[in-house]
């Protein structure tokens, strides 16, 4: 693999802590993270720090063609995207697709079974990735909800585990949030908002108290497991507008190989995902022209303003990732590197090979942190 892309989420610091950090680390701890962000060529692409999509999943969805922006870094600097473009990811019908399901007519959202939690004074989203729900409970819960849909009217579909598919025509005007979106926060932000919204509260409701004391939730309590005791409704699409993203979809030049793909990315690993080995050199051993590698390390940090072990977790990538990319451009064996840094409101793309890092006049810095 001659041409590396890294999406690092959470990789850009927030304003108030980035100059702290900058003053205190300089180049010292992280010296070819500051060589790779200052001899590239720098693109920037600015979000509205409200989108119900993290920034990331903004990129992914526009690499891969399930959302399309006309200016998509094809300048240095981007003006402020239009924050209704992305009040939705509309995703449903292409995640029925990645899970075998036929393109069915209608306007369907995604379902995730997720745990919801009582903060100081909220209610708050718990990381999905921390849930491990198996297919055996899942779908236990899933008839229990299934027959509460069905009851009022909905159609509902089981995709997998993590992944359940609702059909209400009636709900189209709903503006939704992915749950990486929300997650660690308090949900009264990004609870579905709009026409439709007191019809799905309503059923959420029932479904939690039927599920609250299932014997599910009470053996997962007892191995340690958070319970399931709620659903996050997201990803609404329309039949027509996803029936033509998906018969373009194999046609998108997309990756030789992707890695580490998490979350409802995680549907597209039968068709993008050939190696679950993410060793950097034998990632670039491996044939192909071109990869991508998502680390996330840097997620659950930011979410929870822990900077400390932001800091401990960029440290680490320094040792085991920035040096070893760094000395493998200078030796030629890795052609070009892409670094995709984001936070809520931004996404930094540097583009680095061996021809710029022989730009000895540019002093290194941690600047294009922010």
């Amino acid at each position: 693999m001659k041409h590396l892309d890294i999406l690092i989420p959470f990789g850009l610091l927030p304003l108030e802590i980035a100059n702290n950090f900058i003053d205190k680390y300089q180049i010292s701890s992280l010296s070819s993270l500051s060589i790779l962000l200052t001899k590239s060529l720098i693109k920037t692409q600015l979000i509205n720090p409200f989108s119900r999509a993290l920034a990331h999943e903004n990129w992914v969805a526009q690499t891969l063609g399930l959302i399309s922006c006309n200016n998509f870094f094809n300048s240095k600097i981007f003006s402020q995207l239009n924050f209704s473009y992305y009040n939705n990811l509309s995703i449903a019908h292409m995640a029925m697709y990645m899970l075998g399901i036929p393109i069915l007519k209608g306007y369907w959202f995604l379902i995730n079974p997720v745990h919801i939690h009582v903060g100081s004074n909220c209610l708050i989203l718990t990381d999905t990735r921390k849930l491990y729900l198996t297919h055996q409970s899942s779908f236990i819960l899933f008839k229990i909800a299934e027959s509460i849909f069905s009851k009022n009217g909905y159609s509902i579909i089981y995709g997998d585990a993590n992944n359940w598919f609702i059909r209400a025509d009636n709900w189209k005007k709903l503006i939704t949030a992915t749950p990486n979106a929300a997650s660690e926060q308090n949900i009264k932000n990004w609870i579905p908002k709009g026409k439709g919204h007191k019809d799905w509260l309503k059923l959420q409701n029932e479904i939690q108290m039927n599920w609250f004391n299932h014997k599910v939730n009470i053996e997962r309590e007892n191995i340690g497991l958070k319970k399931i005791n709620s659903l996050w409704l997201w990803g609404g699409s329309d039949f027509k507008k996803s029936f033509n993203i998906i018969k373009n979809f194999s046609n998108i030049p997309i990756y030789d190989s992707c890695f580490n793909l998490s979350g409802w990315m995680k549907l597209f690993n039968k068709y993008l995902c050939n190696n679950k080995n993410n060793i950097l050199e034998k990632i670039i051993q491996k044939p192909g022209s071109r990869a991508l590698i998502i680390l996330d390390e840097l997620i659950e940090p930011s979410i929870l303003n822990e900077w400390s072990y932001w800091i401990k977790c960029i440290k680490k990538l320094e040792k085991n990732l920035f040096t070893k990319l760094l000395q493998k451009l200078n030796n030629g064996s890795l052609k070009s590197l892409k670094l995709i840094l984001t936070k809520r409101n931004k996404i930094t793309q540097f583009n680095c090979n061996r021809n710029i890092l022989r730009k000895f006049w540019i002093k290194p810095n941690l600047k294009n942190l922010l």
